[in-house]
């Protein structure tokens, strides 16, 4: 009979344990869980910033092309204009040496 009650105590005691073992890998499971969760999270917010990074570094090229296209045109526009200055001053020196030849 002590025996029978010995048996049945360590059998409650063995359950008892198994319960907190089963609970423990619960807990950790549940935890594992959410760090991949946390992990994922991060990984997709971390994709999302490179995106951004791509996204923003493409206009910022695109705006320096357009803007090294505009001071090109820009040179071309300022050069003609010092080419017609530079003839109009030619035709008045030539002008003023006929006026003074005249």
């Amino acid at each position: 009979r002590e025996r029978a009650r010995h048996a049945e105590a360590e059998a409650k005691a063995e359950a008892e344990q198994a319960e907190r073992w089963r609970e423990a890998v619960r807990a950790l499971r549940e935890e594992t869980d959410d760090r991949l969760r946390a992990a994922e999270a991060a990984r997709e917010d971390a994709r999302r910033a490179l995106e951004r990074l791509g996204e923003e570094a493409a206009r910022r090229a695109a705006e320096a092309a357009a803007s090294r296209r505009a001071l090109e045109e820009e040179t071309r526009r300022a050069e003609k204009r010092a080419t017609v200055a530079m003839d109009d001053a030619d035709r008045a020196r030539a002008e003023a040496r006929v006026s003074e030849d005249g």
